[in-house]
């Protein structure tokens, strides 16, 4: 299910940058009525989802060379 963007340990969803598409696709599923999660996790999941869009967004705008260090001390 992991690769479907399924926590299998909440039942949810990933809630990660890389699963922004299976989150928007999950809504619009809601808003037809086709989603299988409550209304309240979909509002979750919506205000998870701009918080994970500003992150993309943020992540976009650092040079791929500064996204290759290691800032991690011994």
């Amino acid at each position: 299910m992991a690769a479907k963007g399924y926590d299998t340990k909440t039942g949810g969803l990933f809630m990660t940058v890389e699963n922004i598409p299976r989150i928007e696709e999950e809504i619009a599923k809601s808003e037809r009525g086709e989603s299988m999660f409550t209304r309240a996790t979909i509002r979750r999941y919506k205000k998870k989802l701009v918080e994970l869009k500003q992150q993309a967004k943020e992540t976009e705008s650092i040079p791929e060379s500064a996204k290759n260090l290691d800032l991690h001390f011994s």
